[in-house]
């Protein structure tokens, strides 16, 4: 349970006494954890006199609680010194396993779960750490790197009160589930997902991996068009990680929020929310995320109508790009730009832009930013009274699309347009709905 003062949530005084003694939280803090705790311990006897709402503990019995928190804390250095030793050993064990996973999956999770029984929770989280970090550039890698860590949590094997080892199985299947959503398997990301939930149902119900799991379905809910779900489920997200305190996570839920209400045409709101994730980022080791903020920023501007703000905002997103950026980010900034002169008129310069983008999407094989600016070149070229070029495009783009499997609702359109230009029939309504198309939300980042 929950308690609010001064305007802040207190947390379960078992975590937040667990934190004081790993040196994450405050003496304040760890000394009212152990306050609520005893006062917990004694209610059965003698309650407490009140104090602001809350049970207290008498001011005469100050020294009781004070001694049992200095005893907890009492041996913080040497604590801290073996969970520094273990996690120096775990990074370089995780660090093998990865290079061995690139080789080896079935070797990897092999001598992961050989691992021994004080190294595995370390190890577990650090393999997590590096799939996490692997997931949106290299899907197929994190897969890897998370299945290896699930082999390692599972071979643990904890009793039904072990309840931090079923923390760290979920956490495992919470990584594998964000690895294979980014890879596009959305079956195998909602079957990780289901079971990393029932496995922290085991747990200690941490609320950070309760708001880790809600993000991943939100995630998941959205690239299944279930729009409404995936916002609700990015809301409970934020929440909890507001809760626990976690600022950069809050920071990155807020950033995934914010995308969700772009998706229902909330932009107004879109916007605020991107503003206050990108207020709680720290410039010094985030500026990847600070680069999505900036960059969703100036693509929402541009949809609502503001070219002015999102053209001004270029310079600063191209400063970003150039010391945190990667291929894509760098061909998305020269696609904003196309998409900004779109909206400011200039629709010669548009289509000028937006043929090197596309080009470089397919090069790249990022097969949903290739439909979607095919699809925003095609409305520029009909707009221009160009529709010849139109048909050249789409037979050029559609069989990519057709081979690899995928036919996104831009892609659709796209291949929808040929063989209306192809056979001559309902050509307005195809260039109405194209444009439509081109003018509504998406994604952003």
């Amino acid at each position: 349970m929950s308690a609010e003062r001064g305007g802040r949530t207190v947390r379960d005084p078992f975590a937040t006494l667990r934190a004081a003694v790993a040196g994450r939280a405050s003496r304040e803090q760890g000394r009212e954890a152990v306050y609520r705790l005893l006062a917990a311990a004694a209610a059965e006897d003698e309650r407490p006199p009140r104090r602001r709402g809350r049970a207290m503990p008498p001011a005469a019995e100050d020294r009781e609680y004070e001694a049992a928190l200095d005893a907890a804390l009492e041996n913080l250095p040497d604590r801290l010194a073996e969970r520094a030793r273990l996690r120096a050993e775990a990074t370089a064990i995780a660090a093998e396993l990865a290079e061995l996973g690139r080789v080896s999956p079935a070797a990897a999770r092999a001598r992961a779960a050989a691992s021994s029984a004080e190294l595995r929770a370390a190890t577990v989280a650090e393999l997590v750490r590096l799939a996490d970090a692997a997931a949106s550039d290299d899907p197929a890698h994190a897969i890897v790197l998370s299945g290896v860590a699930v082999a390692a949590a599972e071979a643990a094997r904890p009793t039904p009160t072990d309840l931090a080892a079923h923390d760290t199985r979920a956490v495992a299947r919470r990584a594998l589930a964000e690895a294979a959503f980014r890879g596009g398997d959305l079956i195998a990301a909602d079957g990780a997902l289901g079971e990393a939930r029932r496995l922290a149902g085991h747990g200690t119900r941490d609320p950070l991996l309760r708001a880790e799991l809600l993000r991943v379905e939100s995630e998941i809910r959205c690239d299944q068009s279930r729009f409404v779900e995936s916002r609700r489920l990015a809301e409970r997200s934020v929440a909890l990680f507001h809760y626990a305190g976690d600022r950069r996570r809050e920071a990155r839920g807020r950033l995934s929020l914010a995308l969700k209400l772009a998706f229902e045409d909330r932009l107004a709101d879109a916007l605020a929310e991107n503003e206050l994730a990108r207020s709680m980022l720290d410039a010094g080791c985030d500026g990847r995320w600070l680069l999505a903020t900036e960059f969703n920023r100036a693509y929402w501007l541009n949809d609502a109508g503001d070219t002015a703000a999102a053209h001004a905002a270029l310079p600063r997103l191209a400063e970003l790009v150039a010391e945190h950026g990667k291929a894509l980010d760098r061909v998305r900034i020269d696609w904003l730009r196309a998409r900004i002169a779109a909206a400011e008129g200039e629709l010669a310069s548009a289509a000028e832009l937006y043929r090197p983008v596309l080009a470089r999407c397919l090069e790249l094989d990022t097969l949903y930013d290739s439909a979607t600016v095919a699809l925003e070149l095609a409305v520029v070229l009909l707009e221009l009274g160009r529709a010849d070029e139109v048909l050249p495009l789409a037979d050029s783009v559609a069989p990519i699309f057709r081979a690899q499997g995928v036919e996104p609702e831009a892609a659709a359109a796209v291949i929808l347009a040929a063989e209306s230009l192809r056979q001559g029939v309902a050509a307005r309504e195809v260039l109405a709905e194209l444009v439509a198309a081109s003018r509504r939300p998406r994604r952003g980042r």
